[in-house]
């Protein structure tokens, strides 16, 4: 039996050398206007062929190419479902 709330989801996160948090790819902001192309997506497969929950982001490179003073975060997060 399947939970309507996602227990992990992928999310992405793009900080400055400086520390700022420049853009984050979430469930809840699904792209970001600075990188057009990546964004977040849901069910993306047919329903006949899922094994697991289908959730993940695409990142396109080249939103990242005229960019050097960046890092990309890939991070799995999880939803606490026994409460």
């Amino acid at each position: 039996m399947k939970t309507d709330m996602a227990k992990y989801y992928p999310e992405v996160h793009v900080v400055l050398a400086d520390g700022t948090l420049m853009a984050s790819i979430t469930p809840n902001n699904k792209n970001d206007p600075n990188f057009g192309s990546s964004f977040y997506m849901d069910n993306f497969r047919d329903d006949h062929l899922k094994i697991n929950d289908d959730r993940k982001v695409r990142l396109t490179l080249s939103d990242f190419k005229d960019r050097r003073d960046m890092m990309i975060l890939l991070t799995v997060r999880m939803n606490d479902l026994k409460g």
